[in-house]
Order: C-alpha cells, then structure tokens, then sequence
C-alpha cells in the first residue's frame, strides 16, 4: 500500500520538512517526507502539526522522498499522489496581522514531479519587519531560532558591505571629479585654486572646526580691508575665516613706529639674493593726513594717537599725518615700505634730518645701494635737503677740498635728492593760473598764459558734436572748479594734441574779427609752444617704454643713443632758467625742475659708470608712495581719513599680501606697475611678535597726591557705584573664594546701590552690575581717582597699563577687601579689571572730544584740554 511520491520537492533542512509535513488536503491526506523522523513519530501517534514556521521555505537543498498519510492515523495511502500535487490553504500569520487580529490566507503550492529535481518553487515572502522576540521564541522552535539568528546576522553583514561599496563607488565618481577639477583648475590663478579645495575641505566642518593655510588667510585678508559686510556675506556662501583669525594673523607682524630692526634683518636676507645691478634703489618719503584720534594698543601695551617719531621720542601731541619712507627699484621694478613716524601737521626740519640720516644707515646695512631721495617740494622738506647739501659744503670747505657734488653726503656717500615730477608740474599749472609766465625760445622773448587756454576751451565748447581739445572739462581749465591736486588734469593740459588746437586756432584767427565767436588772440601762439615744451619735457621725464614709440621717442627709457640727455641739456635746461613768473613772488617749481633735471644728468652718468645699459626715469617718480595712500584709503569702504591705528592695520594686511588692493578713485596717481613687495612678512605670521624689551619712555612719578576736583565722595554721586558693580561684576566669576565674594557684595537696599536697583528692571539674564558693599565701593572710588590721575602721566609712554598697575601694588592698599589669604591674588586681579575698564573709558572720552560731541570733560587734566584745543582751532581738519 505504500507507494513513494518521487520527485516532491523541498529542502533538507528540519524547518522545510516541518513546513511541509502534516499539511491537510481535501481529501484528508497529508505529504510526509519519509526521511523525516519527527515527521514518522508524528505519523505514528496521530498527532498532526498544526503550527506553521515562520522561516521562509523558498532555501534552495537536495528533493526528498514523500508519501501520503492519513490525518489522524497511521494509515499510509495506498495510492499515490498525483504526479502535481497542490496542498490546501493554510493560515499564516505576520506581526502586524497577529496585532489586528485578523489571518491572512496564503496558498503554498508544493509540486510534485515524477523526477528528483533541487530546484524549490517560490512562495510567499513573509514579513519579519517589527517581529518581537518573544514571538520568536512562541513560534519557532530552537534550531528554528538558531537559523533565525543566522539569517539576520548574515543579513546585517551584507547591508554593511553594500554601504561600504556604495560609499567605495561614491568616492571613485568624487575622484574622478575631482581629477576633472583639478584638469581645469590647472589654467586658475594660485590662490583662487587653494580657496576652491578650501571650500571642498571644509564643507562638512563646523565653523570652528575649519582649517586654513597662510595664503588663504591672507586672500581672505585683503577681501576683508575691502569690505566689512561684503565679506560678512561671503564668508557665510564660502565659508572663509572668521575676523577673529584674521586679526591674530596681523598681530603676529611687528610694525611700529621708527626704525623696525625685525624687518631690516628679514630685509637682509631677501637681498643678499639679487644682484648688484637689482640693489640700487631710491628712497622717497611722503607724508598723508589722518583723522586725530586715540586708540589702545593691547599688544605694544601703549596708546596709539599721538605724535611719535619712534623709539622713546613720544610726544603728548595729538598726530594728524603719517611720514612714510619706501625704497623702489631702479632696474628691477621692486618696492618696500620700510619705515613710519606719526607727527602733527608737517615733521619738523630737524627730526626729518634725523630720520633721513638713520634710514639711509640702516638700509645701508642690508646691502641696499640708495641712488637718490625723492619727496615733494613741501617746505619742510626742501628745508631738510638744503640743510644736508649747505652741512656736505661745510664738510668740503673743513677738509679743503671742493664740493663736486650734485647731492649730500650721508657717512662719506652720496645721495642725490629729486623733487616729484608730477608735482613740479602741477606746481607750474598753479603758478600760470595766477600769471603769465615769461620765457626765451630760441632767442625769442614769449609769454604763456592761461587765458588763451579758457579762450581755446570756450570756443571748441560751442562748436557742436566735435571739439579739437575733446578731453578738456570744466575741471581742467576752469579756475572755479579746477582740481589743483589732480596731476591728471596737470599733463592732459600739457599735452601736443592742446598745443597743436591752439596753434592752429591762433594762425586761423589773424584774418578774423576780434568780435568774431572763433577769434583767438593770434599771441596764443606763445602759450602753445609753451605747452609743447611741456609736454616733451614731462615725457623725458616719465619714460618707461621698451620699445621707444617712433612718434614719442623722448617716452621711451634713457639709453646711449636716445635723444634725452641732448634734450636735456640743449633745450630744456636753457628754457627752464630764462622762465620767470609776472608778479615778483617766487615760484619754487622751476628753480626745483632745473635742480632735478641737473639731478637727472648726475644720475645718468653715474648709472652708466655701474654698467646700466638704461634706466628708467619713471622709477625715480614718487607714484609707489602714493599707490600705497591711495590703497590705505580705499580700505573698509574709501575710508578717506584713517585715524592712526587704522593707518597701521592697514599697512599691514597690505604688506602681508602684495599690495592687494582696489584702487581708490580719484585718488592722484596711477596704479603702480611695480612687482610685489620686497618683503612681505609672512614669514613674521608663523611666529609670535616679540614685543619691545627697551623701557621707551620713562615718567618718574613723584609725591603723589590726588587733585581735589577727582575725589568723589559726593553722596549724590550714583554713577561711581554703578561702574563699581560693572567691575565687580566683570572679576566676581573669577574670585574662587566664599568670604571674599561676601566681602564685595550687598543688598539691593544700600544708599550706593539704589541706580543699580532701577536701572537693572529685567533679570532674566541677570544684572550687568553687581550690587556692592560698601567696602567695595570704597576701594574702587579710590582705585578710580587713582588711576585718573595717573593715565595723563604715562599716556604717551609704552607698556602704560602695566606702570598703572605697578604704581597701585606700591601705593594703594586695599586689603580690607577680601580676606586675608586671598587678598594678594584677589586685589592684583581688581587692578587689571579696573585699569582695563577706565582706560578704555578715558580713551573714549578724548576720542568724542576730538570729534566735537563732549564739552563736558575738557577741563578735567591736561590731555582733555589739549584735546579741545585741537578740536576749537580746527587743526588738520
């Protein structure tokens, strides 16, 4: 009776036999594997399986051999299953079916096949999601559980491994990005390539997570001088450093007043690797004005402000103008600024000399060759260089030798001074403005003068949509609205394309009528040579071509063979001496050309004695100086009228980065075509400034005793306990001890602290004062008239916070305080927090003096009253 159900397929494992065995049929049969021993016991006891696995069954394994039993009996069919056998529908049951209550009728079709096959059908995927484990454990039996766990680890082991390829396979498609990135960033500048991989390096880091190198600091830097809020905005789009850093970064440079040894040791080195050709050089000078104003320098532990021609020589005047000295190159086009003073209006004669003499040594160290001064024709200024020239002819007359020569001595060398071109010619324009200028050409007596200019200009204005002078404005010919600083303006006047409209309207108008609207005195003819003179002239003066233009040949460098030093001698220097002005005043801007031109002869001659094959003349111009006035100006939005802390920050972000900088508009001069800096500093930023070891500017301070109008013990006085509880407030947190916190505060209810008690009427983040005691306030009223009375005597001296400070551990004892064994530590801390608090106080209080908002405090001490009498005369504004 028993015949085998060959073929019927399934696995080999107990769970697939359990799944399959005991399943009811219509007919009341049942497929039982017959190497299945749980499955024969089960068919031997009448015991059906009622339970079904929750594993999946669709595991791939060897066939097995079935037959047919009776459900409920022992009994094997005697005849055997179709050769497809289709089990009935049983229930399975999913977790979330189980919660709602509600089974699911899922059909598993078993087939059977006459032949042994390993293949297993598909059936329903069951849902494991959310399974509980005591589910589990009611559900399966143990090595169903084992099987479970297995699964799932082997499942968790495949998730990891297919995020680890996808992670693998995102970062080749990066890479290769990044390769085609990299491919075409190879045409971008260096620092706009280092700030896009900036970017991509920190796209995933928190703001104080972010990494930046030197350059990038430094670009960041000069975007910042530019802009405040615009760089507010792009660091938020391109995540650059914040302003903290970037004022760490220029703290680390050493840039103060007078002569910076740090930067002429690091000078040193950068030119012991040019040439001897490359280390000739000119040293000019200039000075721009400031906007008077008091700042506090934490890192010199000074007050920056005042007038200060460096060193020890710190003077109680309030500076409005800053002295620069730069060297430039003669050959090769290089430039640095390598020293600053601070000085009221103009430096003095005699400490202009001074600074001369000691920047010239001290350039002379480091291998530098200075050929010539240039500076403008300032009276200070040619004061100083008539000074140096009349102390070389005494130095001559003392040896018995003659004087030779052109320039001045400096330790047995010599130094030709030049005056600005540009500015001698705008000098010239500003003369012939006032009168007519009178010279010799050619044998020829002739006057220049400037109506025939205002003339030409009103006729080519009438003249419609075409004008022979097309450049001229109102701006360059018009006395009322001329701009006499502009140098621009100067040479568009003088110019060959004026002097040919002039000419040619003159030699028009000898057969025109006087009344005529195009009558031009035909003695314009004098003024337009005179502005051809001119012109030739400024264009010898300023060449730089390489090569020479064939219609400017004078445009071109200074050569063997080049028309300059003829022009020079022939026709230029017997004009300049025959021009003379109407009026008897003396016009310095000539007898200053013809010194200068003489200059340029002496130095021509002396190049040509070093083996230079040219030189240019425009490197003896004063235009790098004044490039660099215009950039500080043009910094944080054309800040026009710096004040002297402003001047020194932005010196340096401009010598860390080159002279990075928008041109200020307006400003006089061109953008300069000088390479970068000589030195810039970067090498300074990896390593901390070392600050002054020399004690500059010693005070004595004699018997102390404090002026009556500082005490204040004035019982309506509120403001004094208010500031009191700030300073406590601002050093309680770091008072550790009990008692001494007990000490120094109070009740609301004293008399002292009744502003604190209305002013502080929200306390939701807590009071920006403290509520003292009386003994606290009594000490800070003493420490407050203290330091008042001290900050006038040492306001112009270095390390000025650290002398107050020392002065109050020797002369003022507060131990009643706190208590005894804190009260060294705790009262030296009081003397910081208190020093800090009113010397940023006292600072701001000049500083709204100089700007015309108080009137309150100008009698207080003599920095206050010098303050306001520099405010009431006006000076420098």
């Amino acid at each position: 009776m028993i015949d085998l159900l060959d073929g019927f397929q399934g696995a080999a494992s107990i769970e697939n036999s359990l799944y399959r065995e005991g399943i009811p049929s219509a007919e009341g049969r049942a497929a039982t594997p017959l190497n299945n021993q749980d499955g024969i016991r089960m068919a031997e006891s009448n015991t059906i399986l009622t339970h079904t696995s929750p594993l999946e069954c669709d595991i791939p394994g060897p066939s097995h051999e079935y037959v047919a039993t009776v459900p409920g009996s022992k009994d094997i069919l005697s005849s055997p299953l179709n050769a497809t056998y289709t089990p009935p529908t049983y229930e399975l049951r999913t977790p979330q079916k189980i919660e709602d209550g509600i089974l699911d009728s899922a059909s598993t079709a078993f087939t059977c096949t006459n032949s042994t096959s390993a293949a297993v059908p598909r059936v329903r995927r069951l849902n494991l999601k959310g399974l509980q484990v005591a589910t589990q454990q009611m559900h399966s039996s143990h090595r169903a559980q084992i099987l479970f766990e297995g699964v799932k680890k082997s499942k968790n082991i495949l998730h990891r491994q297919q995020v680890r390829k996808h992670k693998q396979l995102s970062d080749v498609k990066f890479n290769h990005l990044l390769s085609a990135l990299m491919q075409n960033l190879k045409n971008v500048n260096g620092i706009e390539r280092k700030c896009i991989l900036a970017k991509n390096r920190n796209k995933k880091l928190i703001p104080r997570g972010r990494k930046f190198s030197l350059e990038e600091k430094i670009f960041a830097l000069s975007i910042y001088k530019q802009c405040g809020k615009s760089y507010r905005y792009l660091s938020d789009a391109f995540g650059l450093p914040s302003r903290k850093t970037l004022v760490k970064v220029l703290q680390h440079i050493p840039f103060h007043t007078g002569i910076n040894n740090r930067l002429f040791q690091h000078l040193k080195v950068r030119v012991s690797k040019l040439t001897l050709l490359d280390r000739h050089c000119v040293l000019m000078f200039d000075e721009i004005a400031l906007q008077p104003g008091l700042q506090y320098n934490y890192i010199l532990d000074c007050v920056d402000g005042f007038v200060d021609l460096g060193g020890a020589d710190r003077r109680p005047k309030f500076a409005d103008h800053a002295l620069v000295f730069l060297l430039k190159g003669i050959r090769k086009q290089w430039k640095q600024p390598i020293c600053f003073t601070f000085c009221e209006g103009t430096t003095q004669t005699a400490d202009l000399i001074d600074l001369i003499k000691s920047v010239v040594r001290k350039v002379r160290e480091t291998g530098l060759s200075i050929v010539a001064t240039v500076s403008d024709q300032g009276a200070t200024n040619a004061a100083a260089i008539r000074s140096l020239i009349q102390d070389t002819q005494r130095q001559c007359v003392r040896k018995g030798v003659d004087n030779g020569y052109q320039g001045y001595l400096v330790d047995e060398m010599e130094i030709v001074h030049l005056f600005d071109i540009p500015h001698l010619f705008r000098g010239i324009r500003n003369g012939l403005l006032k009168d007519d200028l009178h010279f010799v050409e050619d044998g020829v007596s002739k006057v220049g003068s400037w109506d025939h200019l205002v003339k030409l200009y009103q006729i080519e204005r009438n003249r419609g949509h075409y004008s022979l002078i097309y450049k001229l404005t109102d701006e360059h010919v018009l006395a009322s609205k001329l701009k006499k600083m502009s140098v621009k303006h100067c040479t568009e006047v003088f110019s060959r394309t004026v002097a040919c409209a002039m000419q040619f309207r003159a030699v028009a108008s000898t057969g025109l009528n006087q009344s005529s609207d195009h009558y031009l005195d035909p003695k314009a003819t004098d003024t337009a040579h005179l502005f051809l003179f001119l012109d030739e002239l400024f264009d010898s003066l300023n060449g730089s071509q390489i090569p020479v233009y064939p219609r400017k040949p004078l445009r071109g460098v200074v050569t063997r063979k080049s028309r300059h030093v003829s022009f020079w001698v022939s026709v230029a220097l017997p004009l300049l001496k025959s021009m003379s002005f109407s009026n008897s005043t003396v016009t310095p801007s000539i007898k200053n050309l013809v010194f200068t031109l003489r200059g340029f002869l002496y130095i021509w001659n002396h190049l040509r004695g070093k083996n230079f094959r040219y030189f240019n003349p425009r490197s003896f111009h004063k235009s790098p100086l004044e490039y660099l006035f215009s950039c500080i100006r043009s910094h944080d939005a054309t800040n026009t009228r710096p004040n002297c802390s402003e001047f020194m920050s932005s010196a340096k972000s401009l010598l860390i980065n080159g002279f990075v900088s928008s041109h200020c508009l307006g400003d006089n001069c061109e953008p300069d075509d000088s390479v970068r800096v000589l030195a810039n500093f970067k090498s300074f930023v990896e390593t901390r400034s070392v600050p002054l070891s020399t004690e500059h500017f010693q005070v004595p301070i004699a018997t102390y005793s404090t002026p009556e109008a500082l005490v204040c013990n004035n019982p309506l006085d509120f403001a004094t306990p208010y500031l009191a509880g700030v300073v406590a407030k601002k050093f309680s947190p770091q008072v550790a001890c009990s008692n001494c916190r007990k000490i120094m505060e109070s009740l609301a209810d004293d008399p002292h602290n009744i502003l604190i008690k209305h002013r502080e009427y929200i306390m939701r983040e807590g009071p920006s004062s403290l509520f003292t005691s009386t003994k606290f306030f009594a000490a800070y009223r003493h420490i407050a008239n203290v330091i008042f009375f001290l900050i006038p005597k040492f306001i112009t001296s270095y390390g000025i916070r650290k002398k107050i400070i020392d002065h109050l551990r020797t002369e003022v004892d507060i131990g009643y305080v706190f208590c005894a064994e804190h009260h060294e530590e705790n009262t030296y801390l009081m003397y910081k927090v208190c020093t800090n608090v009113i010397l940023f106080s006292y600072v701001s209080k000049v500083n709204r003096i100089l700007c015309r908002r108080d009137f309150r405090h100008r009698d207080d001490d003599e920095v206050t009253r010098l303050a306001f009498s520099k405010f009431s005369t006006k000076r420098g504004y």
